[in-house]
């Protein structure tokens, strides 16, 4: 059985020590889960950025040339 470790500092985890998955999918340490502190590869703005497309969809006008 192999222990993980913490990919940025190099921590085994003890019981009250446990690793979390990043959006990286990279394991890290509660101390090192930030993304500023791992140096994290996820763009998180193009992630952000297709949500908001996704839950906010383009509404055009109608045209009124064809009206009357």
């Amino acid at each position: 059985m192999t222990v993980s470790k913490c990919e940025h500092c190099g921590k085994k985890p003890k019981p009250v020590r446990i690793l979390f998955k990043c959006r990286c999918e990279k394991q890290f340490c509660k101390k090192c889960l930030l993304p500023e502190k791992h140096m994290c590869t996820f763009d998180y703005k193009k992630m952000g950025k297709k949500q908001l497309e996704k839950q906010n969809p383009k509404v055009e006008k109608d045209k009124v040339s064809n009206r009357i």
